[in-house]
């Protein structure tokens, strides 16, 4: 590839898949970080970061989306 690959950083990791692979992008390497019971299906994956990869590929890691509770106030 020429061009840069879009930056998927902070795209859900599906949505980071299809904008690498419209930009001809099919070599993708995923690397899961956090504690596994946050990696479950009731949370989504985040990409928190984008490298390149070998031979062309994108390396990205990715963490289960967090979210602090909102406080309110009485």
């Amino acid at each position: 590839m020429n061009a840069e690959p879009p930056d998927t950083t902070g795209y859900p990791l599906e949505e980071a898949r299809e904008m690498l692979a419209a930009a001809g992008y099919d070599a993708i390497e995923v690397s899961r970080v956090g504690r596994d019971d946050e990696l479950s299906r009731k949370h989504r994956v985040m990409v928190i970061r984008q490298r390149p990869g070998k031979d062309g590929a994108v390396d990205l890691t990715v963490a289960a989306e967090w979210r602090t509770p909102i406080r309110q106030e009485s």
